[in-house]
């Protein structure tokens, strides 16, 4: 059969389709592979386009990572009496407006305090005779470590960021996300008593709320007890004073978790508010003793040391809220 005669192939749709018969032929041929080239290509892009690139699953449109959020800076914003920093070279004094970083110890002396602000909502109230570390300054959480010492919190955050103060060797944690609350580190225990809010106290595998007008307090390695309302006033009684081969040993009972000072040396609470103190004998000494909680109530005594008489009489002492001195009866 001649090309003449031969039948034109059509396509699908009905029209001939090119062959490479002829030059013209073979152009068209060439034309049409072209064609459905492109077609291929076009629509590849177009598939891999919807799909999205690298970094951007399901065609979602490329957008600039948000910028993560900022943890809140810790500055003194007040300071009163001596403030420390420990840096390099030992102690250094601390002023107003100076920033703390993570892992910054600050010290207050006696009679001193300080302030101070994280972000623009929270406060922290240093008390005196207070150790306190900067552990962690993180826009999720902000962590303090408590060494020794009374702090009180006012923690009013921006979104879900918590603050948290640990124990000396960390085993014991209070949290909260908001709440106005006072943590006190008396080196045996770590005590919470909270304002306003709730707060979360851990140790030992355990935890316990603290809610508000209540007080909790957890030993070392040990779980803490269950919450309690907070007493009206701080438990201080002298029980014995002693003299003899050059020493004064002064004994008495305190609030379980509340810190004892006698002559300005801290002294050990039981669990049972137990605590005996040794010192160096001297003619006439009075012995000073100062208790406070973790709530603020503060009781002092002086007391001589000497022997105690059956008739003495050890209920009578004085209990000051902060700097206001006020005559209460022990319970």
């Amino acid at each position: 059969m001649s090309d003449s005669q031969r039948a034109p192939e059509v396509d699908a749709k009905g029209g001939d389709l090119p062959g490479p018969g002829s030059t013209q032929d073979r152009r068209a041929w060439l034309a049409w592979l072209a064609a459905a080239a492109l077609v291929l290509a076009v629509g590849g892009g177009w598939t891999a386009f919807s799909r999205g690139g690298p970094g951007q699953p399901g065609g979602a449109p490329a957008t600039q990572a948000a910028a993560p959020e900022r943890p809140d800076e810790v500055v003194v914003e007040r300071s009163q009496g001596t403030i420390e920093r420990l840096g390099p070279a030992g102690w250094e004094p601390l002023a107003e407006g100076q920033l703390l970083l993570e892992d910054d110890t600050i010290r207050t002396g006696p009679a001193a305090s300080a302030s101070l602000a994280i972000g623009d909502r929270s406060r922290v109230m240093v008390s005196d005779a207070t150790q306190l570390t900067v552990r962690e300054s993180a826009a999720a959480a902000q962590r303090l470590r408590l060494s020794r010492g009374r702090i009180s919190v006012d923690h009013r955050p921006d979104g879900a960021r918590m603050l948290l103060v640990e124990s000396d060797d960390g085993g014991a944690v209070a949290r909260a996300a908001t709440a106005r609350f006072s943590v006190l580190a008396s080196g045996t225990s770590l005590a919470v008593a909270t304002e306003t809010g709730v707060v979360r106290l851990q140790a030992a595998g355990r935890a316990v709320e603290v809610g508000a007008g209540q007080q909790a307090l957890s030993f070392r390695g040990k779980p803490p007890d269950p919450s309690l309302p907070i007493p009206a006033a701080v438990l201080l009684k002298i029980a014995r004073t002693a003299m003899g081969e050059g020493v004064c040993i002064v004994s008495g009972l305190g609030e379980p978790g509340a810190e004892v000072r006698v002559e300005g040396r801290l002294a050990e609470v039981r669990r049972d508010g137990r605590f005996s103190v040794r010192l160096a004998a001297r003619r006439g000494l009075r012995a000073t003793v100062v208790t406070r909680d973790a709530a603020g109530h503060v009781a002092e005594r002086h007391v001589e040391c000497k022997p105690l008489l059956a008739d003495d009489d050890v209920s009578d002492f004085a209990v000051r809220w902060g700097q206001d001195a006020s005559p209460r009866h022990a319970r």
